[in-house]
């Protein structure tokens, strides 16, 4: 309706983008959806109780650039707030189990296609990593340089299940990278998706 049209019909749009690819992943998840509540710490969860929070990025934003934007996942902490006593917690902390970052591949406007399953990019790690960097904002760069790896649209359910279920997580060892006790590396599928 015209309300839609009006409110949500810029998919380039940051807000609006970062909705619709939490869309993407409970639909690549199989997860029943209730209508969203935007005051949740967290953006999905699973049967069994995980909780996902969903970060997107992309290089295209809906203003006028110079350069192609950075691919950054923001927002990573925050101030999880209790519906049963209507108060927001003193300090900002991770709040989910898995978090998947979604990046939006297209560099060009003439072929950007929100929709298209195609110009997406999914990055999946556990709660273990993001408290390992300690951040509140993470780069593409940074999860690529530590060895994650992109999966495609159709591959997400199988990468989302084979991190869940692992028992023990690590960072893959660098030089200068501090050995974190009980973690051993792993090998991350990859499945690449436009531009990864």
């Amino acid at each position: 309706g015209d309300f839609w049209s009006w409110a949500y019909s810029d998919l380039v749009d940051n807000a609006t983008r970062g909705v619709l690819a939490e869309f993407l992943v409970a639909q690549a998840l199989g997860l029943e959806l209730d209508p969203k509540a935007h005051w949740e710490p967290f953006d999905l969860e699973t049967p069994a109780g995980t909780r996902i929070e969903v970060k997107a990025s992309g290089y295209l934003q809906a203003w006028a650039q110079r350069k192609h934007s950075v691919i950054q996942f923001s927002g990573l902490k925050a101030k999880a707030w209790d519906k049963k006593t209507g108060l927001h917690a003193e300090e900002a902390t991770f709040n989910a189990d898995m978090y998947v970052f979604c990046k939006q591949t297209s560099v060009d406007h003439d072929q950007y296609d929100v929709l298209n399953v195609e110009q997406w990019a999914f990055f999946v790690v556990p709660l273990s990593y993001v408290k390992e960097k300690g951040l509140n904002s993470l780069t593409e760069k940074t999860i690529l340089r530590d060895g994650v790896t992109s999966v495609g649209f159709n591959e997400l359910a199988n990468e989302f299940s084979r991190i869940e279920n692992q028992e023990v997580l690590s960072m893959p060892k660098q030089k200068t990278a501090r050995k974190v006790p009980g973690w051993e590396p792993f090998e991350s599928s990859i499945a690449s998706a436009s531009e990864t």
